[in-house]
């Protein structure tokens, strides 16, 4: 048996084709959206819910994995960690993807900054709304270092992240709820629309539509921060 850690667009594929090359599967996800997404593409088994250590050592062993393969979103480093303790706690062989990045911040209107208290001071330095492509998981941070009022905040449009926005003071008007990756285009109306003054977004790698947003920023002179 393979254990599959999804929640990413190359997850659900990792998932599908060994599947289809005979292999038996099976596939975490954190959220029910995910699994939807997944289930779009895959007919093997699905773990839905949050798993810390404990509860992927318990899901191995019941599965009778042979086999992880940690196919998370790269910054989904708490669920990484667990995975190669519980890995290495079981004696289970763990194989990890890793998404191609950009290395973009080298030129033109990028910078990039090592984490989301760095991306808070750097945004400090404009003035007018912050575009927050970042997801929902940081929000409060940046609403506490920047105001809610500057943000204009790119979520998934689901029950958790919209009350969330909500309690936090992030206007209906200032909610994008959208599934990604966008075009550069939808990007730039985006941008446009909301009168951006600067981008906060994530080294989210090619399929996670970083160049599509770095690109429509570039177009409009607005400057970047990138979360490497």
């Amino acid at each position: 048996m393979i254990m599959v850690l999804a929640g990413t667009k190359e997850a659900r594929f990792i998932a599908a084709g060994l599947e289809k090359a005979g292999f038996p599967v099976a596939a975490t996800t954190a959220y029910p959206h995910g699994s939807r997404l997944l289930r779009a593409h895959f007919g093997g088994k699905i773990l839905s819910g949050p798993l810390d250590e404990e509860g992927l050592k318990k899901a191995i062993s019941g599965l009778g994995a042979s086999l992880v393969v940690d196919a998370t979103h790269p910054f989904a480093v708490e669920i990484s960690a667990n995975a190669a303790r519980a890995c290495a706690a079981l004696g289970v062989e763990l194989v990890r993807f890793e998404r191609e990045g950009l290395h973009c911040g080298l030129h033109g209107n990028v910078t990039t900054v090592s984490g989301t208290a760095e991306a808070c001071r750097e945004a400090q330095k404009y003035e007018g709304p912050v575009f927050l492509a970042t997801g929902s998981s940081t929000l409060e941070e940046f609403a506490a270092c920047l105001g809610a009022e500057r943000l204009v905040v790119r979520v998934l449009p689901t029950s958790t992240a919209l009350c969330l926005c909500e309690e936090l003071g992030i206007g209906a008007e200032r909610i994008v709820a959208m599934q990604g990756p966008f075009s550069r285009p939808l990007n730039e109306e985006l941008f446009r629309r909301y009168n951006v003054s600067v981008l906060v977004t994530k080294e989210s790698g090619k399929t996670g539509g970083l160049q599509e947003k770095v690109d429509a920023a570039r177009l409009l002179g607005i400057p970047v921060i990138v979360i490497d």
